[in-house]
């Protein structure tokens, strides 16, 4: 910290009692990017995101990126397009000492995996998730950020820790219509085309910025920017009588995926808790909704986790039941001792599918024995509902999460639980909200500041399955001396997805997402808060008018909090220690007493302790007395317990000049506390001695050169060299190295340069000074100065996964390795593979780049170990490990099937398109593709449309519905296609209907991806009908001839006759307006000309009976 900014931090913090904590600005030296800046309409980025690739423990001074880039002002390559970065939100474009930088840790949580609905998903360890911390940077090398001071917490780059770029304003004013926002945690952006379990997108999701002062009339917006929700498969398990219970499954068919949350997502709950999949919420994310069709549950962040129960929500929707009403019959509610349920976090996702029309306030769901608890229900409980029998299986609602330090920890929302579906038709999971952090002294305006869970998805398409569960609310802390009256806060949980069905089919709507946190270490707080949870979603279905909440609840309320720790930057003590004479302009003679002041001062933002001063004055100089304000002294050394932040403390100390010598006095400070800045722990003087010529030794050993590069060092040897007490310079002295290296040498201003290509080694090197108005008097002295080599780092790397029949490339082990901070240059080292860990087969460019020969190596992971070693010093190396991991490819089947008609017609024929692929690299064996027609469908031809390996397919019509297609070998990455032909049977009622087919494809290998074994199409079947009479009496019932399904022929010509022959109607596109007028009662006949899709003209021709009104 530069002395001009302490003095204003201390006044201003003895003289605000707020500013030490509203503004990290006055805490350290830093960067500020406008003196005021206004945000006009539009959406609007100020914050810049890149993940951290090594672990930090507490203590350590840098950290390393994986991208500084992602971190510069302008060129953003992960900005989407309808948002804006404004000028001017930073003073530099890339990343400079002074700038601030957040870390914060989104994920690493631990959870009891134990299978029982009140331990499963149980946070047992935090792990870090949720800790950040402000930081500032001293420098940059390359992806390596230096920082001022040491971090307080530990963050663990596999969980998922990201360094956040942070503006600060003096004055920043967001305008009614502008919105500041981020870029949502996990988006695609950061990482086009990526899987979303990728790496790369696990960033985003917070906004933190700092002003003196903030006027918000528009929106500073977090909704949905956190733990995304889960995402809909569409595959299940069969809609029949059969309970699936299970809290977790690595099975796409038994549920659907879970929201993300503070223990992972995806592939890690896969591996460390026992599935994806299923109803068991884990940590703040929301469960899947099981089989066959439950919704899912909602996301979770604030709330009482002891007060969380079965993640049942909240039972506040009754519809027309009343209260409790169908409640009554629910699992929950008799599990809570026949009690309407109020459990914190998110709400519980409806019941599974069913197909007909009862009353749900009398008719309650279907759960299996032991559900509520061992021995309750003894036996099977089966309600009269039919099909899936309305299951009490949707997603559990997420758990909330403990918070003790609210100054340094904060959550995203939980995603809610994914709908579970098989018709193309559930819906996702809302994402959480994000993370706001605004620091200042005063927040105004009448604008927003939201960090509200997203939605629950609702059904899409036919919506024939269930809805997402909604994200759980974020987080907003802030601290400043004044929260306006006219602002709005709020953290509320997303709404539950809804079922936009209007036929008697229902499945579960999502459950509402729990209420987030805000959190607030505010003086004066005039502002709108809200934590509310989010509301169930509903059905529309026309079986359940009477309770559309079908089993969906709400999510509870979030929490507020306060907190008085300022937040602040990590913390340290910067010592600073200067030495001075109390008489600056004394000349002194042999024997004279001179006096010195030795002043230390912690500039830092942490008390220091255990600090000792350590005296070292010069051969020339007798110490006569050492007396300190504080502390003890004993030669050498000055001891303090502590030292304020902010305080100065003295030592008197006298000394005899002697005849000879060296006259410099120095003094060091050290401490057990961390200290940011060691280049003031060091200080001297030099007395004036009259008459004399005075050369000191120079010691440039705190600023090593390097063997590759060299180095100008940064002073001359004669600036503590004196000339008659005066300083000398080039004008009253010449200097000369005495028996130099040759590769050092000094410049006109007699300043040592080292020049590239020096050895690596400690050096002393002597030099003489003459005085040039007396050239006979001379004095020597020494230089000390290191060469170091250069700092080559071999970084290990992940090569990932690769089939045993993996043919050449597999990684370049040098493409994170650096030489000085820098990327590594191929000329720059050389490459060695020192272990193959047992592979066999492999291969090396002089770069590093790894081949491997395929099937020479069995399944599992190898580890591996190389070298590197600079080219211009062989003897400077670094090692490394690889790690590669080989296994059978799984075996991955697909099928795809599709009308080839936008619309079916009951009597015609329906062709399908089945297109069946093997996307895995290996033969399939056994291939069976399977397609059970419904009973409205007649099988009438099937032939291979596309066959590109000219494979043997062998098909079966097993019985009047069973079709197979049998191939013995699949090659890999084939692909063939079904043509499918089939007649729609007429519905009994002469109405249409949903027309749904399903084909299934399985393979002999067992296979991991299931997912994509099944497709189904649906269509609606509609019917051509000519009617035979007309009744045109205004009774709304047959008054006109109405041809039903004939905008399938939009041209079209009527013609319609008595029984002479004579024409009484024509009309060319027939609008179904025809009512006999003035016509008698009797018999007429009718033509109706039609042009197909094909343009074939086709005639139907027939007799309709009039019946006129008497």
């Amino acid at each position: 910290m530069n002395r001009q900014l302490f003095s204003f931090f201390l006044f201003s913090c003895l003289s605000l009692w707020l500013c030490c904590g509203s503004s990290i600005t006055q805490q350290a030296q830093a960067q500020t990017a406008l003196e005021t800046l206004e945000l006009p309409n539009g959406r609007f980025l100020l914050n810049r995101y890149t993940r951290v690739t090594s672990d930090i423990r507490p203590g350590d001074n840098q950290l390393r990126v994986a991208n500084l880039a992602d971190l510069n002002r302008d060129n953003v390559s992960y900005l989407p397009p309808n948002i804006q970065t404004p000028a001017g939100t930073f003073a530099s474009n890339a990343l400079a000492p002074g700038d601030l930088i957040m870390l914060y840790q989104a994920q690493g949580a631990e959870i009891d995996t134990v299978e029982q609905i009140q331990q499963f998903g149980r946070v047992t360890q935090l792990n870090g998730a949720g800790n950040y911390e402000f930081v500032v940077v001293s420098d940059v090398q390359g992806n390596l950020v230096l920082l001022t001071c040491g971090v307080e917490k530990t963050y663990v780059a596999n969980a998922n820790v990201q360094a956040i770029r942070v503006p600060r304003f003096r004055n920043l004013r967001v305008s009614a219509g502008a919105e500041i926002v981020s870029i949502p945690w996990g988006a695609e952006v950061f990482a086009p085309g990526s899987s979303p379990e990728s790496m790369a997108r696990r960033r985003g999701g917070v906004i933190a910025v700092e002003a003196d002062n903030m006027e918000i009339e528009g929106e500073v917006n977090a909704v949905g920017a956190g733990f995304r929700g889960g995402i809909v498969n569409n595959l299940t398990s069969a809609a029949d009588s059969s309970f699936w219970t299970a809290l977790k499954s690595r099975n796409a068919a038994r549920g659907a995926m879970k929201g993300e949350s503070v223990a992972g997502w995806g592939e890690r709950y896969n591996t460390l808790f026992g599935g994806q999949f299923g109803r068991g919420a884990i940590a703040n994310g929301g469960g899947g909704g099981n089989a066959h069709n439950a919704g899912g549950g909602g996301g979770s962040n604030g709330g009482n986790p002891d007060n969380w129960f079965r993640g049942a929500g909240v039972m506040n929707d009754f519809g027309s039941c009343g209260s409790p009403g169908a409640w009554a019959l629910d699992p929950n509610f008799i599990a809570n001792g026949n009690r309407l349920t109020n459990s914190s976090g998110g709400g519980h996702g409806g019941y599974s599918f069913t197909n007909i029309n009862l009353d749900a306030c009398t008719n309650g769901p279907s759960y299996p024995a032991n559900f509520i608890a061992p021995g309750v229900p003894a036996q099977d409980v089966f309600s009269n509902w039919n099909r899936a029998k309305r299951d009490a299986v949707g997603g559990l609602g997420g758990r909330p999460l403990l918070l003790t330090n609210p100054e340094n920890t904060a959550y995203f929302g939980g995603g809610g639980g994914a709908g579970e579906g098989n018709n193309s038709a559930a819906g996702d999971g809302g994402a959480g909200g994000g993370f706001i952090l605004l620091m200042a002294k005063q927040i105004t305006g009448t604008g927003r500041i939201t960090a509200d869970g997203g939605a629950g998805g609702n059904t899409r398409n036919l919506h024939l399955d269930a809805a997402g569960g909604g994200g759980g609310g974020g987080t907003i802390v802030a601290q400043a001396d004044r929260l306006g009256s006219g602002l709005r806060l709020s953290a509320n949980g997303g709404r539950g997805g809804d079922q936009l069905i209007l036929l008697v089919e229902s499945e579960g709507p999502g459950g509402g997402g729990g209420g987030g946190r805000i959190l607030l270490n505010v003086r004066e707080d005039n502002a709108n808060k809200t934590v509310n949870g989010g509301r169930n979603g509903v059905t529309s279905s026309v079986a359940l008018v009477e309770f559309p909440a079908n089993g969906a609840t709400s999510g509870n309320s979030g929490s507020f909090g306060t907190f008085t720790r300022t937040i602040g930057l990590s913390d340290c003590a910067d010592l600073a220690i200067a030495k001075i004479l109390e008489q600056p302009n004394q000349l002194l003679a042999v024997n004279d007493t001179v006096a010195f002041q030795v002043i230390l001062t912690n500039l830092g933002l942490k008390t220091a302790s255990a600090i000792e001063v350590r005296e070292n004055p010069g051969s020339g100089l007798a110490l006569l007395s050492a007396v300190p304000e504080r502390g003890s002294y004993t030669a050498p050394i000055w001891t303090l317990d502590s030292l304020a932040v902010g305080d100065t403390v003295r030592m008197r100390v006298t000394a005899r000049i002697l005849s000879t010598g060296n006259y410099l006095n120095e003094v060091q400070v050290s401490a057990a506390t961390n200290d940011p800045d060691p280049t003031n722990n060091v200080a001297s003087v030099l007395p004036a001695l009259a008459n004399a010529l005075i050369a000191t030794d120079d010691d440039y050993r705190n600023f090593p050169a390097s063997s590759g590069g060299g180095r100008v060092l940064p002073f001359s040897i004669l600036d503590n060299d004196r000339v008659n007490g005066v300083v000398a310079s080039p004008d009253n002295v010449s200097f000369r190295l005495l028996n130099p290296p040759a590769f050092i040498r000094l410049n006109a201003a007699g300043v040592p340069e080292i020049l590239p290509g020096a050895p690596p080694g400690s050096y002393t090197v002597g030099y003489e000074i003459c005085e040039r108005a007396n050239p006979a008097n001379c004095r020597t002295a020494q230089i000390l100065f290191t060469v170091i080599s250069n700092i080559i780092e071999a970084q290990d790397v992940d090569f990932g996964t690769f089939p045993l029949n993996h043919e050449g490339f597999i990684g370049i082990a040098t493409a994170n390795d650096l030489l000085n901070g820098n990327p590594l240059r191929a000329s720059e080292f050389t490459f060695t593979l020192l272990d193959a860990g047992g592979l066999i087969g492999i291969s090396q460019s002089p770069d590093g780049e790894l081949f491997l020969l395929p099937g020479l190596n069995p399944a599992g992971t190898y580890l591996l170990s190389y070298r590197i070693c600079e080219t211009n010093d062989p003897g400077n190396c670094d090692e490394a490990t690889i790690l590669l991991r080989l296994e059978d490819p799984p075996i991955d089947v697909s099928i795809v099937k599709v009308s080839e008609q936008a619309d079916a017609w009951q009597g015609e024929t329906l062709v399908y398109r089945i297109t069946a692929s093997n996307l895995s690299p290996v033969i399939g064996t056994q291939v069976r593709i399977e397609d059970i027609l419904p009973s409205s469908l007649r099988f009438i031809a099937q032939e291979i449309s596309e066959n590109e390996g000219d494979l043997d397919v062998r098909f079966e019509q097993e019985d009047e519905r069973v079709l197979s297609w049998t191939i013995d070998e699949f090659p890999a990455f084939s692909t063939i296609s079904i043509r499918l032909t089939v007649e729609v049977r007429r519905a009994a009622d002469n109405r249409p209907f949903i027309l749904q087919n399903t084909a299934s494809i399985s393979v002999e290998q067992e296979e991991t991806n299931v997912a994509n074994n099944s497709s189904s199409s649906a269509v609606i079947a509609d019917i051509f009908f000519i009617p035979d009479i007309i009744i045109p009496n205004n009774s709304g019932r047959n008054d006109t001839w109405r041809i039903r399904g004939l905008a399938r022929f939009p041209v079209n010509r009527v013609v319609i006759l008595n029984r002479w022959g004579d024409h009484v109607f024509e009309m060319n596109n027939y609008n179904n307006s025809w009512n006999a007028p003035g016509l008698v009662s009797g018999t007429y006949y009718y033509i109706l000309t039609v042009t197909t899709e094909t343009g074939e003209e086709r005639n139907f021709k027939g007799w309709i009976q009039v019946n006129q009104a008497p």
